[in-house]
């Protein structure tokens, strides 16, 4: 159970970070800025904040006309599920006797 909650606080953690970080590199695009690079807004999503950049990128309309990007971006998410499936099979069990704790 402890796990879980490691889990949950570190996802919820990375993925409003990456909220920020993407927000933070719009607005520095905006105002024609030092950017936050490619490399690093990927990493991000590798290591498992895919929510939060989505989900700035649809509020603040970033990088979503940019077909590259998205094609990065999915393939950055299904390395980061392929990682949690494969490495973290123990972890997808607590989660699942999480969500059936739940219930």
């Amino acid at each position: 159970m402890e796990l879980i909650i490691v889990l949950m606080s570190y996802i919820l953690g990375l993925n409003s970070l990456t909220y920020i970080i993407y927000a933070y590199d719009k607005k520095q695009a905006i105002l024609g800025r030092y950017r936050v690079s490619e490399q690093f807004l990927l990493l991000l999503v590798v290591g498992g904040g895919m929510f939060g950049a989505i989900l700035s990128m649809v509020v603040h309309r970033h990088k979503i006309k940019k077909m590259t990007f998205i094609i990065k971006y999915i393939i950055a998410s299904i390395v980061f599920v392929y990682l949690l499936v494969v490495y973290n099979q123990k972890i997808l069990i607590q989660i699942n006797e999480f969500i059936l704790f739940m219930k």
